[in-house]
């Protein structure tokens, strides 16, 4: 299963520069490019977002950037 494709860029105050970063996660079996967090399909399943957020916040990690939260 490969990464998510979801990146972004952001300042790198050591080398003056902009750098891209990507998502960690894998992507996730309704999806084709996109793990659970980064999926913007309104049909995305919520309790395995549900868990997987709940696993995140476990282990302080606080980063949700680009997220889309279910209703």
């Amino acid at each position: 299963m490969s990464r998510c494709s979801y990146t972004w860029k952001e300042w790198d105050e050591e080398t003056g520069e902009y750098i891209e970063g990507q998502c960690p996660e894998k992507i996730w079996l309704g999806s084709e490019e996109y793990c659970i967090f980064h999926d913007p399909s309104l049909d995305k399943d919520t309790e395995l977002f549900e868990q997987k957020l709940k696993e995140k916040l476990v282990k302080k990690d606080f980063n949700f950037r680009g997220y889309f939260f279910p209703e």
